[in-house]
């Protein structure tokens, strides 16, 4: 939920690419401080949909809430910040590789086929572009992919296919997942964007969904839907051989957004 180019009370162009620089060196920082006590050589990022905003009004881009059309979005803005990420990433990692899924802020109307999405036109580009070796881009064929690290299936998917009503539908939410476990032929872990807001629900007893904040902030889909702002905010976490994901960390991307600290005696 990159939402490139869309314009709020604390989030444009230039708050966007400083968040995306945000995110290097975080994950760096993370990634250095656990190699202090073993090697960790492979990147998997998930693209989990509405990574560019998109010019279709039903989902809410409108004169004055973005500045560039769908084409622009995608080719002068996300394509080169995202192509420099992944590349910087790649000289700090043997391999980066990239699941996507599309979004509901890309779609191009109402009636064009559901691949008809700005989140495909940039998963195709970065797919396509000269990259360096080691770099892996794998754009959606469906609703969904299915990913194996490390021995563990991960489902992804965007997560507009769960009705909102009153904030996060955690009971919906969980019924979709077990619907799709016995669908899909079970996974570990489950991960969404969607809800702006960073969370995680435990949907069976083998089975851990993460829901990814957003990279925008003071968006009017969150703060009439879900009742927050949120903050801006990206699950990282590691996942071992054994043992599956074993560590995790909700990287704030502002630090405006940092929690209040009182001082010592208060």
């Amino acid at each position: 939920d990159h939402h490139a180019d869309e314009v709020t009370s604390s989030y444009n162009e230039i708050v966007y690419k400083t968040r995306i620089g945000t995110i290097f060196d975080k994950t760096m920082t993370i990634t250095e401080l656990h190699r202090n006590m073993y090697p960790i050589n492979d990147l998997v990022i998930f693209m989990l949909g509405d990574m560019v905003h998109g010019e279709n009004p039903h989902q809410g881009a409108k004169i004055g809430t973005v500045t560039r059309g769908g084409t622009e979005q995608v080719y002068e803005l996300a394509f080169p910040e995202l192509l420099g990420l992944l590349s910087s990433f790649r000289e700090n990692f043997k391999t980066v590789k990239v699941y996507c899924v599309w979004g509901n802020h890309g779609k191009i109307s109402r009636e064009a086929p559901r691949t008809s999405n700005w989140d495909n036109t940039l998963y195709k580009a970065l797919e396509k572009a000269k990259k360096p070796d080691g770099i892996e881009v794998y754009p959606p064929t469906d609703f969904c992919q299915l990913v194996t690290i490390n021995g563990f299936k991960f489902f992804a998917y965007h997560g507009d296919q769960i009705n909102i009503s009153n904030g996060i539908p955690y009971f919906a939410q969980v019924r979709k997942l077990m619907s799709w476990y016995f669908n899909y032929k079970g996974f570990a872990y489950a991960v969404q964007g969607h809800f702006h807001k960073d969370d995680y629900i435990r949907a069976t007893a083998a089975t851990k969904g993460f829901i990814n904040g957003a990279m925008v902030t003071d968006d009017p889909f969150t703060l009439e839907k879900i009742g927050t702002s949120g903050i801006p905010c990206q699950w990282t976490f590691g996942i071992h051989e054994r043992y599956g994901v074993t560590w995790t960390y909700s990287l704030i991307l502002d630090d405006s957004f940092l929690p209040e600290r009182v001082s010592r005696g208060e």
